[in-house]
């Protein structure tokens, strides 16, 4: 399965959405009884000013109205370098799926 990645804008930052993104996340991950394989990692951002936030491969199906109410698609896994990606919300096996 593809992971998923969601963009959101300078103003989107500016006006909260970031935590609004993240919260919305945590419930989802939280209702879904926090399986292991499901993360979110925040990226660092684009050339073109978006922020990136990057959704395990378990979310697609558990989070499929989450990700369609952001827009997410699908992308391929991210690449691990330096302190990029971040984990924002999942647990120890999120990162092996990263490095996998």
């Amino acid at each position: 399965m593809a992971w998923t990645k969601i963009l959101l804008s300078g103003d989107d930052l500016k006006s909260g959405e970031v935590k609004r993104l993240q919260a919305r996340f945590r419930d989802v991950f939280h209702d879904a009884g926090m399986p292991t394989d499901m993360a979110m990692f925040a990226g660092m951002p684009t050339a073109t000013g978006y922020f990136p936030f990057y959704l395990t491969p378990a979310c697609t199906k558990i989070a499929e109205n989450f990700i369609s109410e952001y827009a997410g698609v699908s992308c391929d896994k991210p690449q691990k370098s330096g302190l990029e990606p971040t984990m924002v919300i999942g647990f120890n096996r999120g990162w092996d799926l990263l490095i996998e």
